[in-house]
C-alpha cells in the first residue's frame, strides 16, 4: 500500500489539500494585475511586498515537507530534495505567470527570496523533526 497506516491516509490528504491551497494562493496573488495591487510606488511598500515572498514560500515548503513526509518511502534526504525541487518549480512558474500579467514583471530577486523562504522553512522542519523523540516517523 502507498500509505503507512489508515490515519496516515487522512494526514496525507490533509497535507495534499494544504499544499494545493498554498499553490492556489501563490498563483492567485501572482495573477493580479499590477494596478490592482495598489502599492502606490512607495519604497517601503515595495520592500514589504518583496519580503512577503519569504513567509509565503516558507508555508508552501512546510506543507510540501509534511506531504512528502507522510509517504511510504519517506527518507529525509529525499524529502528535502523533493521539497526544494517542487517549491522552486512553483517559484519559477509564479514568475513566468507574473511576466504575462498586465502591470507585473518577473524578477530574479523574487525567486531568490522564494528560495530563502524555502530553505529557512526546511531548516526549521528538519531541526524540529530531529529534536523530537529522536526518530523520524
Amino acid at each position: 500500500m502507498f500509505f503507512k497506516t489508515r490515519s496516515s491516509n487522512y494526514r496525507y490528504c490533509l497535507y495534499l489539500v494544504l499544499t494545493f491551497c498554498c499553490i492556489g494562493a501563490i498563483l492567485y496573488l501572482s495573477s493580479l494585475p499590477g494596478a490592482s495591487l495598489n502599492f502606490g510606488g512607495s519604497t517601503m511598500e515595495r520592500i514589504l511586498s518583496n519580503i512577503a515572498h519569504i513567509p509565503l514560500y516558507g508555508v508552501l515548503a512546510i506543507s510540501l515537507f509534511l506531504f512528502f513526509k507522510n509517504r511510504k518511502d519517506s527518507e529525509l534526504n529525499k524529502i528535502n530534495r523533493n521539497v526544494i525541487l517542487t517549491a522552486m518549480c512553483i517559484a519559477i512558474l509564479d514568475e513566468l505567470n507574473q511576466s504575462i500579467t498586465p502591470g507585473r514583471q518577473a524578477s530574479l530577486l523574487d525567486i531568490l527570496l522564494d528560495a530563502i523562504g524555502i530553505l529557512i522553512a526546511l531548516w526549521v522542519a528538519n531541526t524540529r523533526l530531529l529534536s523530537t523523540a529522536g526518530k523520524f516517523n
